[in-house]
């Protein structure tokens, strides 16, 4: 072989393999079936032409070229080649590892034997070759084309396979995809939309279309930004290019309609990824306009008081804290009313929660009438009101402190009732009186404590006066329960006496506080701390039962005195166990109950009457004697005398003080003792203190009196004693006249 022969099939060789590779590359890019046949021929003619070069190179011969032969070997050629483009094109796109290494072993094994193949066929095309059979016949010698056929075939058949796999596949995938679609886009809840990079509408589900109250025709290729207002739109831009970015996102927005109705939403949006590109986006929205709305209703609920429609103790705490930061920050002051309705809780257990209800929104009504719109009105509960004033002179405060007083003094009107509540006002100023809302709180209420115990209807600014007071009080409660458990508390007692026989009839007995510290407390400082602590019940209850066992003891004596009277507040009659209780102490201590009887103030037996009255009927039918203290300053009727199962009434001392000097307190009194006499009720004239009281009284025909001019309250070793000589005294009058006991004093 000649240098220039070789020159030559090295030149051939190159041209076929570059055209090889180029149609390889073209078809990859647009790989249709053209494609597919146009490069499988290219590359067959060039593989013909380096097969022929090699012939006529390596055969010493002459070729004879046989037509036929060589039609077959082009046929199988352009075969191989074009299940060659076909399986390497596939298997370039497919990212399954697994499956790439399944389908190179089939593709190396058919590819490399048809390959292999293809020398032969054309060495048998143009040359005079040995059969490669012996002793078969001359038709033999197609056998290569056929076993070629073969292999060529089963090449062409492994794309085809892994080509209806692919197809399987893609439509398992395309099914699995729809339903994806369906579950979060069509069959969606809530309203749904996908939108392109720039936000134009590419599909929405009916949900959306509801929302938006239009057509998808109309909005599609709309963008979404074109619905909103300039403030929404700014915030969906800022969330939507976070989507963009690839990540997915939600915020709640605002959207007011053409129509003028508002939506209150929350939106999701998520990144719809294309080859790892984001190429649209899908938005869920929900409408949570309803239930912004019940929140908002629930917070009105927490945060305003039904009764008057003002903001609540939960609102004035967190005002409170807000008003207390912003002084404190910017060095400014604020002020803190309290406020307490005086005698309310008569009124309201008198006339009924309806009437009461009435009256508190008609109080906060003149409150609010007196503020500036700077001033923050809050009602904490009951008949409590605060009021926050930010930054106000002192001289200010005392104005509107005045002014508030001044319309409370105007009468109520409710139910064709005309009545007076009037309000006591405490005033502390930060940061004069407290550097913390708590500190604030607790001396605006003390001063508010301090206004009442100075007559009510005042108000009082904190002051070290107003402190040591609380102080004082918070003390009292501490120490009053330790009393009450200590055995602290003392009894002393004050004869009832009848002025017809001048004989002792009964003793009341009064409680008093023996402090380690303080020394003998009266009554009038600690029975208020008590009903209002709670700790009046259990202070009650040693009255009773301390009581029972002195007077037990008096009986045994044989002293002539079997009977005492104990006072009960209001407070015990809610208790349910109250007339067993006092059963029990009767029993326990050997006292008859015929000896005991229970006094009980007129406002208390007129209020929660129902309840009141039950208890006393059932200790009336223990044997127990009722008395109505404090008469004629309550709001008992005639008809309700007639029902109440009371035996005695107890004429206030309010009237007997006056009874000299005023006719119409003599009138009072003289009509009590008729009426008492005509219902068949006892009568007992209470702070009697001079002897021209006694002779008034005889002369109405009162038979018994209590007070300072007969005796004071007596401890009992001097109650035992006074008994002891008034038993061989000829008059009791004389005797308690030698003592000293006629002096005036003021009941303790």
């Amino acid at each position: 072989m000649d240098f220039p022969d070789v020159c030559f099939v090295m030149l051939s060789s190159l041209i076929g393999a570059y055209l090889i590779l180029r149609v390889v590359n073209a078809s990859s890019v647009s790989r249709t079936p053209m494609c597919y046949l146009l490069g499988s021929l290219v590359v067959t003619i060039g593989t013909m032409g380096i097969l022929l070069s090699t012939s006529y190179l390596f055969f010493t011969e002459p070729l004879h070229i046989r037509p036929i032969r060589l039609a077959m070997a082009l046929m199988l050629t352009s075969g191989y080649y074009l299940a060659s483009i076909r399986y390497t094109l596939q298997l370039s796109n497919e990212k399954d590892e697994q499956k790439l290494e399944q389908w190179k072993i089939w593709g190396a094994i058919t590819g490399g034997i048809s390959y292999a193949g293809l020398p032969i066929i054309y060495f048998h095309s143009v040359a005079d070759l040995q059969n490669p059979f012996p002793g078969a016949s001359a038709d033999s010698i197609f056998l290569p084309y056929l076993l070629e056929l073969v292999f060529v075939s089963v090449l062409g058949l492994v794309p085809s396979f892994f080509s209806d796999q692919k197809i399987r596949e893609k439509d398992h995938l395309l099914a699995e995809n729809q339903s994806n679609y369906d579950l979060v886009f069509q069959d969606q809840p809530n309203p749904a939309f996908l939108v392109n990079t720039a936000g134009q509408f590419l599909a929405m589900n009916t949900q959306a279309e509801n929302l938006l109250s239009a057509n998808k025709e109309k909005l599609l290729h709309q963008t979404f930004f074109s619905l909103l207002q300039q403030e929404e739109r700014e915030i969906a831009s800022h969330y939507f290019q976070i989507a963009l970015d690839g990540s997915s996102t939600s915020w709640k927005m605002h959207v007011q309609s053409k129509h003028g109705s508002g939506y209150e939403l929350d939106v999701t949006a998520i990144p719809v990824f294309d080859h790892q590109l984001v190429s649209a986006v899908l938005a869920i929205v929900k409408d949570v306009t309803e239930e912004k709305q019940r929140e908002r209703l629930i917070e009105q609920y927490a945060y305003e008081d039904d009764l008057t429609g003002l903001p609540n103790r939960r609102s004035f705490l967190k005002h409170l804290q807000d008003v207390h930061q912003a002084a404190e920050a910017e060095g400014q002051s604020y002020a803190l009313f309290f406020l307490d309705m005086d005698r309310f809780k008569h009124l309201n257990d008198s006339f009924g929660h309806s009437f009461g209800d009435k009256i508190i929104r008609e109080f906060a009504a003149r409150i609010q009438g007196c503020l500036s719109p700077q001033h923050l009105l809050f009602r904490l509960g009951g008949d409590e009101f605060t009021i926050l004033i930010p930054d106000a002179a002192k001289e200010e405060l005392e104005a509107l402190a005045r002014l508030i007083i001044q319309r409370m003094n105007r009468p109520f009107q409710a139910d064709g009732i005309e009545s007076y509540v009037t309000a006591s006002i405490g005033i502390a100023i930060y940061p004069v009186d407290g550097t913390a809302p708590e500190q604030m709180m607790s001396r605006a209420d003390a001063s508010m404590y301090q206004a009442k115990g100075n007559g009510k209807n005042t108000f009082r600014f904190y002051s070290q006066e107003v402190h040591e007071a609380a102080d004082w009080r918070m003390k009292l409660e501490g120490d009053l329960r330790r009393g009450i458990e200590e055995g602290q508390l003392v009894l002393h007692y004050q004869p009832k006496y009848n002025i017809m026989t001048n004989t002792v009839t009964s003793a009341e007995a009064l409680v008093r506080w023996n402090h380690p510290v303080y020394g003998m407390i009266p009554p009038n400082q600690f029975i208020g701390v008590a009903e209002e602590t709670g700790l009046i019940v259990p202070l009650e209850r040693w009255v009773i039962r301390q009581a029972c066992e002195d007077m037990a003891g008096i009986c045994q004596e044989g002293l002539g005195l079997c009977h005492v009277a104990v006072n009960l507040s209001q407070v015990h009659f809610h208790q349910e166990d109250l007339v067993d209780y006092i059963q029990q102490a009767c029993e326990e201590t050997g006292f008859s109950p015929s000896g005991l009887e229970i006094e009980v103030t007129e406002s208390t037996m007129m209020n929660n009457q129902e309840v009141v009255v039950s208890k006393l009927c059932s200790l009336r039918e223990l044997g127990i004697q009722v008395s109505m203290d404090d008469f004629g300053t309550g709001y008992s009727s005639l008809s309700s005398l007639k029902t109440l199962p009371i035996n005695c009434l107890k004429i206030d001392r309010s009237f007997i003080q006056d009874v000299l000097q005023d006719e119409s307190s003599e009138a009072i009194v003289s009509l009590i003792i008729s009426m008492a006499e005509h219902l068949n009720l006892n009568v007992i004239a209470e702070g009697v203190e001079t002897e021209q009281q006694v002779e008034l009284l005889r002369q109405l025909e009162c038979r018994e009196v209590q007070g300072y001019f007969y005796s004071k309250p007596l401890p009992l070793e001097q109650l035992i004693a006074f008994l002891q000589r008034s038993a061989g005294a000829h008059s009791l009058a004389a005797l308690l006249k030698e003592e000293g006991h006629h002096e005036a004093h003021s009941v303790g």
